[in-house]
């Protein structure tokens, strides 16, 4: 999969790798997609949000896609938003804290050159990038400021529905990736304080 992937951005074949993706992941019902947002309820965030995530799976899988984009783009700002005040210090000016740019940042700083390069390209110029809502040309049908403030009408394709859902999928496995390593020394620190097995600190 990461070879075919791999040989179409080169040829530069958007099209073509949307294509690639969208039969990669309606195979057997969409099990693939299935499993993989299963593993996204060991989020808290996630987890107190199952009941809309399975919602958005079954319409995607159903082809309602008006409803899939719009429902889970909020949760991309959250999830990003909660990692910020739980893993990353406090901004100087919070009222002008732009969560986005601060997770695509860490993410940058904490993946490899290839993932980090990807993911900041498809952040900074299709999903958050700015224009002016008045007069601008949005530079993506999946711009998530011209969705969200009712600009872009032209959102809802199956490409499009599961992009927001492989975004929330690789925002969860960064942030589980983080989070296991954090937990990794208090554990190690934690067994080495415990008594040994004659009850001898």
């Amino acid at each position: 999969m990461k070879r075919e992937l791999i040989r179409l951005g080169r040829d530069e074949k958007a099209s073509e790798i949307d294509c690639y993706l969208c039969s990669l992941f309606s195979e057997r019902d969409g099990a693939r997609l299935r499993e993989r947002i299963e593993v996204w309820f060991e989020l808290p965030y996630f987890a107190d949000r199952k009941q809309i995530i399975l919602d958005s799976l079954d319409a995607h899988k159903a082809g309602k896609w008006t409803l899939t984009v719009p429902t889970l783009l909020p949760l991309v700002d959250g999830v990003m938003r909660r990692f910020r005040k739980e893993h990353l210090r406090p901004s100087k000016h919070p009222n002008k804290a732009i969560h986005a740019d601060r997770f695509v940042d860490y993410y940058r700083r904490n993946q490899p050159k290839l993932f980090a390069r990807s993911f900041r390209t498809f952040m900074h110029k299709q999903m958050f990038a700015k224009f002016d809502l008045n007069n601008g040309i949005s530079p993506s049908s999946i711009n998530r400021h011209g969705i969200l403030h009712g600009e872009i009408f032209d959102y809802a394709t199956e490409a499009n529905s599961l992009k927001v859902f492989l975004l929330l999928d690789t925002i969860s496995q960064f942030i589980q990736a983080v989070e296991r390593r954090r937990k990794a020394p208090a554990k190690k620190l934690t067994e080495r304080s415990e008594p040994n097995a004659r009850g001898t600190p």
